[in-house]
């Protein structure tokens, strides 16, 4: 099994027994400062915890918000309440570790921020679908009405020409419309209508219209 990967982000001093704790409960554990996090975006870190001591807290936890791993505030324990109270408030940070925390104490919260985490990373997945999802209707609702208007076709009509197409082509049908609103912005409002007419089992003049186009 791969241990878990923890960044202490800022200055190597300051943390107290947290290090060593962390290495003995089997992660492997990297000090960066705040202009190293983004060499480590796509590495496999599982958690980041900032000193709420940090000069630059606020702009640190706001860029590593857009990071896909979970973000622990370390914390003296007089600040605790307050602190929990800030993060009750604003859900800016997964977890909260203090310089008193015990072995079985920091385990808990490492493993609940990442279980935390993991699941808002599936919930910004699943609405990413979703948004990519509405755009692609919208797409094909719009070549499906440029069809209709230029080539007198029925909304079913126009949706199995593009269908065609797609299968014909080995594409996405979002991008058959997409091929097909290019010349529509290209024809502007011209009214011709032979690019539909010259292939009755797909749209051979629109597809091969946009694809020179497009490599143009």
């Amino acid at each position: 099994m791969i241990p878990h990967t923890v960044l202490f982000v800022g200055d190597r001093e300051g943390w107290g027994l947290l290090p060593a704790l962390v290495h003995k409960l089997g992660y492997t554990a990297h000090y960066v400062n705040r202009e190293q996090i983004k060499r480590w975006r796509d590495k496999p870190v599982h958690i980041a915890i900032v000193s709420s001591k940090d000069q630059h807290l606020s702009e640190i936890l706001r860029e590593l918000s857009d990071y896909p791993f979970a973000t622990v505030l370390f914390v003296s324990d007089e600040l605790i309440d307050i602190t929990r109270q800030l993060v009750d408030e604003t859900h800016t940070v997964d977890g909260i570790v203090t310089e008193e925390m015990g072995e079985i104490q920091l385990r808990m919260v490492l493993e609940v921020a990442m279980m935390n985490n993991a699941r808002l990373q599936r919930l910004k997945g699943e609405v990413m679908e979703l948004q990519e999802t509405l755009v692609a209707r919208k797409t094909i609702e719009r070549a499906k009405g440029f069809l209709m208007n230029w080539c007198g076709l029925s909304e079913s009509d126009a949706y199995q020409k593009m269908r065609t197409q797609a299968m014909k082509d080995q594409r996405p049908l979002r991008e058959v419309a997409k091929s097909v609103l290019l010349v529509s912005e290209l024809l502007g409002k011209s009214r011709m209508r032979t690019g539909c007419e010259a292939d009755g089992n797909g749209l051979g003049g629109i597809s091969g219209e946009a694809g020179a186009n497009e490599s143009s």
